[in-house]
């Protein structure tokens, strides 16, 4: 016999998108070749290759089964990775609904917004992800999933948007507009995963690409419609229920509500089964958890200590805790806080106090994090680490693999209830300080990788944890009554995230917290503190909308006032040659080249070896600017005979350089020196010079026909 593939392999046996009765014969097919020995023994498998196949939570190696009587020809797989996409892996089976799968395919071809409305823990976003990668095939420039849950200003709904879609800030013009602009003409879906926090802003984002991108479906979640016109709000139901009184093994294997509580109790426990002895319990445990999903994986997850018949007792008991509740809310909340409740109840005092604490990360975290956030002086780490894989076990802490290693989350949901409980418990602001420091410490440390050959691995360390570093400026910089030690750890953060801010493209950050930090430094007399956010809340008035030089001038000229009189020489050439960058916007040249030779002659005598050269290649830029082409070239040869250190001041010379060569016609050493800029700007991950140079490139190859068609580039360091 051949030899067969090793390890988790699928087989195909007819096209996944085939009929029923194509299935039906190819399965029928296969079954009688395989009861023949000599057909058994010629069949061999052929090796598609690895392919991301719906419902399993990692890319599976498939085979096509080839056997006498076997169909042997097949069109391309529709796996998940035939379409542009960022669907997330699915982490667990997707049990049941089947009916609503196909009727929302059948919706969503007909209306260009669906909404799958309901309380949290109602399978929402798990509904959405499954939808989406079924008619993905429907939509040749893919799917992206949107996740606003990380969410807290509404003024950062279009950031995710466009982050989500690989899109960037165009200096000058509205973010909204470029991403209107990218799915004018494209036929895609779009998912915005939990928007009830910020309705408004998804709603505005939800109608605009409604009325500009004819060819996008939109399909949302949210615990209430965005109310736009043209929505369908879909709520979304439990998941079919056993009826009680026919409680038999059989007669509950094809209940919807009972097969999600068998898989997750056999991840729980491999032996588990329904059987007719316990098959009441399931049935009445099922029933009496409303069908909701998130409440059936939690009670699964009990079946390591407990029978059905202990975990139905127990639920009957806390479901008493609700009867004297209010009477308008909503029967599905009370029962998915009684769950909750129960699930919670059954965790030891350390468990349940890191459960709490373990809410303020707003994503995942590794969990040297976890120890830092959640250990003082009445729970040590260790006892943290234990905690953590506790709370894994009980499914109240999903574990994901990032890389070689491992993270955690907590789901919405549970995460929501946990910081009700933390704000009661009194630890809150402690905790969050924590959160804040750590936060803080992670920020310090990469700044100054950011401007060396490791900038890409730190400009991805902080993506993966923006929306925590989110979450502490917002505790730190939005908490007027708090301390002003935790306010200045606020503003000192904001400052170490300005180039990451930059270089990320993350314009409107330092638009929506570079106020609030000046006017905390001011709150406190930190005056340095106070110079550095007036410089970098001038940056989003010069290169990104709304466009406004001369407030970016105001700014920075406050900025400059405060750095020479403490004497802060270097600060100061920042501040005379972003002004220069500003007057060069303006025009006004002359004012420019005159601020940059003043920011030149305070680095020389201030300022590192690479500060000194982006002086230079500044100055180079107003003058290849002037026409001066020859001054421009001896400046930067200059600048590239230092020995500079700054990864961005680097390929930035050599970018002007090559402009500047092919000014002067020298066209091969010209379009070497923009390649190797755009090698080194690909290389430390900056997304806005490595377009920069992919732009610059282009209109070199252009020069040959035209030279005139080469544009004058002027981007500020």
């Amino acid at each position: 016999m051949p030899d067969t593939p090793t390890g988790t392999v699928a087989f195909l046996f007819t096209d996944v998108q085939g009929s029923t009765a194509a299935w039906e014969h190819d399965r029928t097919a296969m079954s009688a070749a395989l009861r023949r020995h000599d057909d058994l023994l010629r069949a061999a498998p052929r090796d598609l290759g690895e392919h991301r196949l719906r419902d399993l939570a990692r890319p599976e190696r498939v085979f096509q089964l080839l056997a006498p009587g076997l169909t042997s020809d097949f069109p391309p797989l529709t796996s998940l990775d035939a379409r542009p996409n960022n669907l997330p892996l699915a982490a667990t089976s997707f049990v049941g609904r089947q009916r609503e799968i196909a009727d929302l395919g059948a919706l969503l071809g007909s209306v260009r917004l669906l909404t799958l409305t309901g309380p949290g823990g109602t399978g929402k976003t798990r509904l959405a992800l499954q939808l989406a990668a079924d008619q993905l095939p429907h939509f040749p420039d893919g799917a992206f999933f949107i996740d606003l849950a990380p969410l807290q200003q509404p003024d950062l709904v279009v950031n995710a948007a466009a982050v989500a879609l690989g899109l960037r800030e165009d200096p000058g013009r509205p973010l909204l507009d470029t991403l209107l602009d990218a799915l004018r003409t494209r036929k895609l879906l779009l998912v915005l995963d939990n928007c009830e926090h910020v309705l408004d802003a998804a709603a505005r984002l939800a109608d605009a690409i409604v009325r500009s991108a004819p060819d996008v479906r939109l399909l949302a979640t949210s615990r209430e419609p965005l109310g736009i016109p043209g929505e369908v709000a879909w709520p979304v139901p439990p998941l079919a229920l056993p009826d009680p009184r026919h409680a038999t093994a059989d007669a509950l294997r094809d209940v919807e509500a009972v097969r999600l509580f068998v898989d997750r109790a056999v991840a729980a426990r491999p032996d588990f089964a329904v059987t007719n002895a316990n098959a009441a319990a399931v049935a009445e445990l099922c029933t009496r958890l409303d069908g909701i999903p998130l409440a059936l994986e939690l009670a699964a997850a009990r079946v390591r200590a407990f029978s059905p018949e202990e975990i139905a007792r127990r639920l009957d008991e806390r479901f008493r805790l609700l009867t004297g509740g209010s009477r308008v809310a909503m029967a599905r909340h009370q029962t998915l806080r009684a769950c909750l409740d129960w699930s919670y109840d059954l965790l030891g005092d350390t468990d349940r106090r890191v459960l709490q604490r373990l809410s303020v990360f707003a994503g995942r975290f590794p969990l040297s994090a976890a120890e830092v956030v959640c250990a003082d002086d009445a729970i040590t780490d260790f006892e943290v680490v234990d905690a953590v894989v506790n709370l894994e076990a009980r499914s109240l802490v999903v574990a994901e693999p990032v890389g070689d290693g491992t993270e955690y989350r907590l789901l919405e949901t549970i995460r929501a209830y946990a910081r009700e409980h933390l704000a009661a418990s009194g630890d809150d602001a402690a905790t969050r300080d924590r959160h804040l420091a750590w936060c803080l410490a992670l920020a310090e440390e990469a700044e100054p990788h950011l401007t060396t050959a490791e900038a890409g691995v730190w400009l991805d360390v902080l993506g993966r944890r923006h929306d925590d570093l989110r979450a502490a400026l917002d505790w730190a910089l939005t908490d007027e009554g708090g301390r002003n030690e935790r306010a200045l750890m606020g503003v000192r953060l904001c400052v170490a995230l300005w180039r990451f801010w930059g270089m990320h493209t993350h314009l409107r950050e330092m638009a929506l917290y570079s106020p609030m930090s000046t006017a905390v430094s001011r709150r406190c007399g930190e005056i340095r503190l106070t110079a550095r956010c007036l410089y970098m809340g001038a940056w989003p008035w010069l290169v990104t909308v709304p466009h406004d030089p001369r407030a970016a001038i105001t700014l920075l000229n406050e900025a400059l006032d405060i750095f020479i009189s403490l004497d802060m020489l270097c600060e100061a050439a920042w501040a005379n040659n972003d002004i220069g960058n500003a007057y060069a916007q303006l025009d006004d040249l002359a004012t420019a080249e005159v601020r940059y030779r003043i920011a030149l002659d305070l680095k020389r005598r201030s300022s590192s070896v690479s500060d000194i050269a982006s002086g230079l290649i500044n100055l180079a830029e107003i003058l290849r600017a002037r026409s001066s082409f020859s001054d421009a070239r001896a400046t930067l040869h200059e600048a590239l005979s230092l020995e500079i250190a700054d990864r961005v001041v680097c390929y930035s010379c050599y970018h002007n350089l090559g402009l500047v060569e092919l000014r002067l016609g020298l066209s091969d050493s010209g379009s070497e020196r923009l390649r190797e800029a755009l090698r080194m700007s690909d290389e430390g991950g900056d997304r806005r010079w490595t377009t920069l140079c992919v732009g610059s490139l282009a209109g070199a190859a252009a020069l040959a026909a035209n030279p005139r068609a080469l544009p004058v580039c002027r981007v500020p360091l």
